[in-house]
């Protein structure tokens, strides 16, 4: 009882020290509220980690609003990196305490770790590690691989279990819902409605006219979008009770408008191609499917109404100049990769490198202006040549190969199955956007979709075990 109440004391003098710091509002809810946040932090996670993994995914929604803390030649300090050393460290403490056993390592962990060190030394050879008067330069390193394979990690030891993985889902259904009635508050001007307010600033992010969500981006948040529109489908089946299908029903088709208004082709697509697969692989996901066809037919409707979002439609889908951007890059690229072929010419160097490799293509028109590889895999090879995309390309075949292990040893039309096809769903939708979407940038997507496949492989590895165990008590 005494350590709840030095923590509530912590908690509540902290928070009035900073009251009367007399701060600007950001740097009071940054620091002092990371100050205030910690020892309740704490206490959440000491009953179960999960938790603590679905604040932080909360928290990077919402770093937009949050803000960060500058500081001189060091990392940004920000509610979500905090909570991420906070529970990195509770990990680390309950599996010295032994509530934690950790599986054992895989390839895809070796791959990832390989692949790090890989980006660390590139950045040091390219002097992109830190730069002059803008200090560490870590920010895509961080959001695009470093801090997602710690999720794949966190995700296959931590969220093991089916109360957990439905805890996991419905979360990110909540989210899901939540992007797309924002989205559809943005298509229809509704900006009373819409938070953060940042989302209604024209001069914040990109895509302005689109439904950008808190990310600001709207083929950012297309993917999530996609993704999480079909852990809605499985939701979905896992539940029985009317309503509740209702409910997810709802949402579902409320993400697949908001899809439509993102006005991304990449989005469009990856959906498209990703429900056909669920359809052709799961017969018992085919009636939940009929969602779709709805969605599909009130979106019809809606473009035969709303004369703004059919010409936005009709524009984005006959729209060249993308195709032509695309064209000129994958040259460069093939330029850039031929020069430097093993290692390229260093982590996060492509828009100070690359101009020079973009040439006038005859009958293509090409735009010099903000440069940046709108391919994530094209990326790594111009940057990190032959050793970046070999391990990038083995770490995704890994996670295939071992989901594709996993669904086999389950039986006939059960939903442990289903599991499996709607994380293909997920995974080509992911793969699809990212060969569009330089996604390095992005936290988020690339955070949510490790941490699925970390539930996966953690579930492979947990069935092979039992198996191993089962042998034996036979013997």
């Amino acid at each position: 009882m005494k350590w709840k109440i030095l923590l509530l004391t912590l908690l509540i003098g902290s928070s009035i020290l900073g009251l009367f710091i007399g701060l600007p509002p950001i740097y009071l809810l940054g620091f002092y509220g990371i100050i205030a946040i910690i020892p309740w932090t704490v206490v959440l996670l000491e009953r179960d980690l999960t938790n603590g993994i679905l604040i932080w995914f909360a928290l990077v929604l919402f770093s937009g609003a949050t803000g960060e803390i500058d500081l001189p030649m060091l990392p940004n300090i920000s509610f979500y990196r905090v909570i991420w050393i906070i529970l990195f460290l509770m990990f680390l403490v309950k599996i010295a305490v032994g509530k934690i056993k950790p599986l054992p390592f895989t390839k895809i962990e070796v791959m990832m770790a390989l692949f790090c060190f890989l980006c660390l030394i590139s950045m040091i050879k390219a002097k992109t590690l830190i730069r002059e008067e803008q200090g560490f330069g870590l920010r895509n390193f961080l959001n695009g691989y470093l801090i997602p394979f710690t999720m794949f990690f966190f995700a296959k030891n931590i969220v093991n279990e089916k109360k957990k993985i439905r805890k996991v889902f419905i979360f990110f259904m909540v989210i899901g819902i939540y992007l797309g009635i924002t989205g559809i508050f943005e298509h229809f001007k509704i900006n009373s409605l819409i938070f953060p307010r940042y989302i209604t600033n024209p001069n914040v992010g990109i895509h302005w006219g689109r439904a950008r969500g808190p990310f600001v981006q709207a083929a950012v948040n297309g993917t999530v979008l996609g993704m999480i529109f079909f852990m809605s489908i499985y939701l979905f089946l896992s539940f029985r009770k009317k309503y509740a299908k209702f409910f997810l029903m709802l949402g579902a088709f409320i993400m697949l408008i908001t899809i439509f208004f993102t006005y991304t082709r990449a989005c469009w697509l990856a959906t498209l191609l990703s429900s056909v697969l669920v359809i052709v692989l799961s017969a018992r996901l085919r009636k939940a499917f009929l969602l779709g066809l709805l969605g599909l037919t009130f979106i019809f409707v809606l473009t035969k109404f709303d004369t703004s979002a059919r010409q936005t439609a009709m524009e984005r889908l006959m729209s060249e100049s993308p195709i032509y951007d695309r064209i000129n890059l994958y040259r460069a690229v093939w330029r850039m990769f031929l020069e430097r072929p093993i290692f390229g010419f260093g982590f996060d160097t492509f828009k100070e490198k690359s101009p020079q490799y973009f040439h006038k293509i005859e009958g293509i028109p090409y735009q010099g202006v903000g440069l940046a590889p709108h391919d994530t895999l094209a990326g790594i090879l111009a940057e990190l040549g032959l050793s970046g995309f070999i391990l990038i390309f083995l770490i995704f075949l890994n996670i295939f190969r071992t989901s594709k292990k996993l669904y086999n040893s389950f039986s006939k039309f059960s939903l442990e199955k289903d599991f499996i096809v709607i994380f293909w769903a997920i995974f080509f939708t992911f793969i699809i956007n990212i060969e569009f979407i330089e996604m390095r940038f992005f936290l988020f997507p690339n955070s949510l979709f490790f941490l699925l496949a970390g539930i996966m492989v953690g579930l492979y590895q947990k069935n092979l075990l039992e198996e191993k165990l089962g042998e034996r008590c036979l013997h």
